[in-house]
């Protein structure tokens, strides 16, 4: 579609923000590593963390390389490393697919290089780790606590293994870290939609020389300069792929707050409302999407398209009649791209009505135009259900 097309054209990858948890960790040198000795006397995750704290101390700069992995459901992998630089609240990532971004207290930048384009937004005193520089116990601590039961200090002569297994819903981690020197060696994450991102330090040096204050600025102006709110939104979009809706909604509402066209605006505040909806807060996710649908000028086809989201958080809030009114309205133009999710509402929420016959049509009609494999094996057992029921 091309709307979405738009939205994600300078798309940066998930590793812009899952970054975070490698700063300050990783280093070459044993000078400030804990000793074998000393490693042995970590029992708990509070030992665990004073000694990254006294890891911690003194480094001021590093340079590192990363190797991630992506392994979705059924797809194959998709592997990239990525280079980065950091000095104080200074950073620098580039990755081998051609996109660099940097941030240096002031403004937060990104170079296409395959385009030959850059995007520079205004950030004056955003925190770095909102763009991967938080500092590694504050991560630890805000992911695995101090419950025992996430970490595993014995079975694993070379590592400790920390895992959040047991927090519920967000994405898990497990993590290893080596015993002599702290160094973080590999971080996999299982996210709720079945994939998995794993991530190793392959290359690192601490206090690298060489560094100068122009390696975190914007490159000159001589290359193809693009709108603000596209650096905001792809951001946005890389918080959304690991979880972290706060921090999405943060960077689509400074997307919003950019001046983007009509059509960007609108798809910037359905997905507030998507990160709304994704924490089960239907009622925040039914005025983004209710304002999404009210932007001027988007022409009919995208208020069609909003209008399916506030039908469907109509009917999820248990507000079958209204949201079938929407529903239906946003199916008038004839080329809403997602017909057959609308369909597949409608049956239910006309199935919750009491009404059986309309609710087998609109099924029908989904199943008549999706070609969603676990779509259409879910709307067959519906029609099974119904026709068991009379």
């Amino acid at each position: 579609m091309k709307l979405v097309a738009r939205a994600l054209l300078i798309l940066i990858i998930v590793s812009i923000v899952s970054l975070s948890f490698w700063h300050y960790w990783q280093q070459k040198t044993s000078a400030a590593a804990l000793s074998t000795g000393d490693a042995d006397k970590v029992d708990t995750l509070e030992e665990l963390y004073a000694a990254i704290e006294k890891v911690d101390q003194g480094i001021q700069s590093m340079r590192y390389i990363m190797e991630t992995e992506e392994q979705f459901l059924q797809e194959e992998p998709v592997r990239y490393k990525i280079t980065a630089v950091q000095m104080g609240n200074k950073l620098r990532y580039e990755t081998d697919n051609g996109f660099v971004i940097g941030y240096n207290g002031q403004q937060v930048w990104l170079h296409n290089k395959n385009e030959n384009s850059i995007v520079v937004a205004e950030a004056s005193g955003m925190s770095p780790d909102k763009l991967g520089a938080m500092n590694g116990v504050k991560w630890l601590r805000s992911t695995f606590g101090t419950d025992p039961g996430n970490f595993d200090a014995y079975s694993d002569p070379g590592y400790y293994h920390l895992n959040n297994f047991r927090a519920g819903k967000g994405p898990h981690h497990l993590v290893q870290i080596d015993k002599k020197t702290l160094q973080l060696v590999e971080c996999k994450t299982f996210l709720s939609n079945g994939s998995v991102v794993i991530s190793r330090v392959i290359d690192l040096e601490v206090n690298p020389k060489g560094i100068t204050e122009e390696a975190f600025h914007p490159l000159p102006g001589t290359l193809n300069p693009q709108e603000a709110h596209l650096l905001w939104a792809q951001l946005g979009s890389g918080a959304i792929s690991i979880e972290d809706f706060d921090l999405a909604r943060e960077f689509f509402e400074k997307a919003v707050a950019s001046d983007p066209p009509p059509d960007l605006k609108m798809f910037y505040l359905i997905q507030i409302g998507e990160s709304y909806a994704a924490q089960r807060q239907v009622d925040k996710a039914l005025e983004y999407y209710r304002a999404a649908a009210a932007v001027e000028d988007i022409g009919p086809e995208n208020v069609a398209f909003a209008k399916h989201y506030e039908g469907c958080a109509l009917v999820n809030l248990g507000k079958y009649q209204e949201g079938i009114n929407v529903l239906e309205s946003s199916l008038s133009t004839g080329k809403q791209p997602l017909a057959a999710e609308t369909y597949e509402m409608l049956g239910l929420a006309y199935y919750r009505l009491g009404n059986k016959e309309k609710a087998r049509e609109n099924l029908q009609a989904s199943l008549s135009i999706t070609r969603d494999g676990s779509r259409r094996e879910r709307i067959s057992r519906y029609l099974d259900r119904l026709a068991n029921t009379g």
